[in-house]
């Protein structure tokens, strides 16, 4: 499914765990990649996500790779919560023109 770039600080809980910080490096209404520090997940666990004001959000982790996360939702986000979400989420450049 389509995903769109953001950069989204939230929380997260994977299985039995307790809450971890989480950042959502990209986001559709059926999943994200996710970024935490959380280390010896298997596939398929369950997880709980906060995005700001919005959670939990469920899902199961589809796959792990380079220290992110793939979460599948266990229903897909409303048209409105994703456009709130992207348009809160909206990465900002850090790089500053410069000028000759």
């Amino acid at each position: 499914a389509e995903r769109n770039a953001v950069v989204i600080e939230g929380m997260c809980v994977i299985g039995e765990r307790g809450k971890e910080t989480a950042l959502v490096t990209d986001l559709g209404l059926q999943g994200c990649r996710v970024r935490t520090e959380v280390v010896g997940v298997t596939r398929s666990e369950a997880l709980q996500l906060w995005l700001g004001e919005v959670g939990p959000i469920a899902g199961k982790l589809k796959w792990t790779k380079g220290g992110s996360l793939g979460v599948l939702f266990d229903s897909p986000l409303d048209e409105g919560t994703l456009d709130a979400l992207l348009a809160a989420g909206e990465p900002r450049s850090n790089v500053i023109p410069l000028r000759a």
